[in-house]
């Protein structure tokens, strides 16, 4: 026993004692945490020193925390760092996800009740300013030049178009089947038959007043074409005559005939006649020349076929003919020049008429005209502005141009359109307000989300690197620290740094156990030495 006090108790003691003061040196750093007193005296070392230092602890972490560990360069390298962006990324796309699956209603609804009585006067506000910036829009110099000149562009590239472009094969024969109908129509007309009569009349009355002849209506190779006209068909006359000489009917009208011209001649006498007519009576006359045409008849015709007859008849035919050419056409017409101009010129409006009213006739002039019209557009391929220059005077197209910006203009000034124009604002205002949104995966494709995702998160990363610096300072790190610390419950504070520094705490316990036997041996030894 005396070898166990001698040798082992004092560095045992030496051991037991600097655990002992170790521990008790940490616990007066929490304990105790109100100051103690003996006879109204405070003891030292009362409060604990972390109590009695609590000010100063929260104002050295805050000014630890705010100057040395959460600085803006350190925030920006972690914001930067790529577990912070795929946070972000995914945060970012899985709001965005959710947002578009949402079945919004309309923006009326979306607004608070709180605050929707604000959102309606602004909508009114809106509906209000949006109609009058339109009707200032529209009155105002730059809307009409701007129009002017976007009209002009318009109506020069409809000039620059191709009637094929604007009319198709199809409609062009729907047109030229109108205008055929129309064709048919004035053919047919009373009217038309009438006019034409009255312009031949008219016409003819005008030859007639200034003495015109019929050489002068004729064309100049008909007038040069008479006399071979004449020759040629004096032989196809007399042959024709000499036939009708063979007849019985005709000879008997040729009998009667000659019987009456003699009669005539000799009535023509006077006195001479009737003493002549004595002797050479009529019935004795037409029995001679009965008897001479039976008996001779072969004669007769040979007689006419001579070269010489045939010529002889031609010279007087053609000196007849010229005759009639030379005489104006006021001596032909005889004693009722007006009445017979009159008939001649209904009776030639009633055959133009029946030729030019023929199926033929008809048919011919409608494919004339279409066929005309269509080589006129040029199968299509003539331009607008070219057809309407052929239509119309230049000067008349420019105007129309120029009339149709000024009347599109005063249109979309006019009093009705402005009033028009403002409803409309208010309805579009009104409908886009009252309309639900509904789900905006169906406005939003899958790409423009992710392009839209990818957006928000460079936006997001721009202004926090931007604005966290301001923020920090803003925010005063070490003021908050500081007041949070401060605030902490001294038990709590107590917890939280044994919780951080218990085995650091333990081991110093244990460093002073082992202090303690290191300085209980040399104790021992120093004794022993001695």
């Amino acid at each position: 026993m005396d070898i166990f006090w001698t040798w082992f108790a004092p560095p045992l003691l030496g051991a037991f004692i600097g655990y002992l003061t170790n521990s008790i040196a940490i616990r007066m750093l929490f304990r105790p945490l109100r100051p103690w007193r003996v006879f109204g005296l405070r003891l030292p070392m009362t409060p604990g020193v972390i109590p009695s230092r609590r000010k100063q602890l929260a104002r050295n972490i805050g000014e630890m925390v705010g100057a040395h560990l959460l600085t803006a360069e350190d925030i920006g390298a972690a914001m930067s760092g790529e577990p912070f962006q795929d946070h972000l990324r995914n945060l970012i796309a899985m709001r965005l996800r959710v947002l578009c699956s949402r079945d919004f209603g309309s923006l009326t609804e979306l607004v608070p009740p709180e605050l929707r009585g604000y959102f309606l006067s602004f909508v009114q506000l809106a509906r209000h300013r949006l109609g009058s910036e339109m009707v200032h829009l529209v009155q105002g110099q730059g809307f009409a030049e701007a129009l002017t000149e976007t009209v002009r562009a318009q109506v020069d590239a409809l000039f620059a178009r191709e009637t094929g472009a604007l009319l198709p094969l199809e409609d062009r024969r729907a047109g030229y089947a109108f205008f055929e109908g129309m064709l048919e129509r004035l053919l047919v007309s009373e009217r038309l038959e009438s006019w034409l009569a009255d312009s031949l009349r008219e016409r003819a009355g005008e030859l007639v007043a200034r003495g015109a002849t019929l050489e002068e209506l004729l064309p100049d190779e008909l007038r040069r074409s008479l006399p071979e006209l004449v020759e040629r068909h004096t032989p196809q006359l007399l042959n024709r005559l000499a036939a009708l000489l063979a007849e019985p009917a005709m000879r008997e009208r040729l009998i009667s005939g000659l019987r009456a011209g003699i009669e005539r001649f000799l009535a023509s006498l006077g006195p001479l006649g009737a003493m002549a007519g004595s002797f050479l009576s009529a019935g004795t006359i037409e029995a001679k020349l009965r008897d001479y045409l039976a008996g001779n008849e072969g004669e007769v015709v040979v007689w006419l076929r001579q070269p010489e007859v045939q010529q002889r008849l031609a010279g007087v035919l053609l000196e007849q003919a010229e005759s009639w050419l030379r005489t104006p056409l006021a001596e032909l017409l005889g004693p009722e020049p007006d009445r017979r101009l009159q008939s001649i010129s209904q009776a030639l409006a009633v055959r133009i008429m029946a030729l030019v009213r023929s199926a033929g006739v008809r048919d011919t002039l409608a494919a004339m005209l279409r066929d005309n019209l269509e080589a006129w557009l040029e199968q299509g391929r003539r331009t607008v502005g070219a057809t309407l220059f052929d239509l119309l005077r230049p000067e008349t197209v420019r105007g129309l141009r120029q009339g149709f910006v000024g009347e599109v203009l005063n249109l979309l000034r006019s009093r009705e359109l402005l009033r028009q124009l403002d409803s409309l604002a208010a309805s579009m205002v009104q409908q886009l307000v009252q309309q639900p949104l509904g789900m905006l995966d169906r406005l939003v494709p899958t790409p423009l989300r992710e392009r839209l995702a990818e957006y928000l998160v460079q936006s997001a990363n721009r202004i926090l690197l931007a604005e966290v610096p301001g923020l920090l300072d803003t925010i005063d790190i070490r003021s908050l620290v500081r007041s949070r610390v401060d605030s902490l419950d001294l038990l709590r504070l107590e917890r939280l740094l044994l919780s951080i520094m218990e085995e650091q705490f333990r081991a110093i316990n244990l460093f002073g156990c082992v202090l303690g036997f290191i300085i209980g041996c040399v104790n021992l030894l120093v004794l022993l030495w001695r």
